[in-house]
């Protein structure tokens, strides 16, 4: 497999459109290097070690975003530091500690039945909105 300028377009097109909308690229990127002729191992670890690249780009500037906005908001209104430095605080031990607890005790599969009931929750919640109001 050699390495091109198009196959490196393609990526970061992919990237780029995928990332706007929120998703990883694993969906488009998975099938196209089974396509190109790597092994699905080779496929999926490569698409893995990609979409991890997209996230930290896009956490790396979302902090510059939301400082700049943060400074926006304090340039033109009061802050009240009594709630937000508690709150980042707690925000940032929840963080930790959810972190922590996710990589240490929890094993692949309690993770996704946790994901699938949140998400269900979240299903029921806006299908609730939806059809009978807030």
């Amino acid at each position: 497999m050699t390495i091109s300028v198009p196959l490196i377009t393609a990526i970061f097109a992919i990237s780029f459109v995928l990332r706007m909308v929120g998703l990883g690229g694993g969906l488009i990127f998975s099938p196209l290097f089974v396509l190109l002729g790597f092994a699905k191992s080779q496929a999926a670890s490569a698409s893995m070690f990609l979409n991890l690249i997209a996230a930290a780009s896009s956490n790396f500037i979302m902090c510059f975003s939301s400082l700049a906005g943060f400074l926006g908001y304090a340039s033109m209104a009061k802050i009240h530091w009594m709630f937000i430095l508690p709150a980042a605080l707690a925000s940032f031990a929840g963080g930790q500690a959810g972190s922590r607890l996710m990589s240490s005790r929890l094993e692949g599969k309690s993770i996704r039945v946790i994901f699938s009931i949140i998400l269900f929750i979240l299903c029921v919640k806006l299908l609730h909105l939806s059809f009978i109001g807030s």
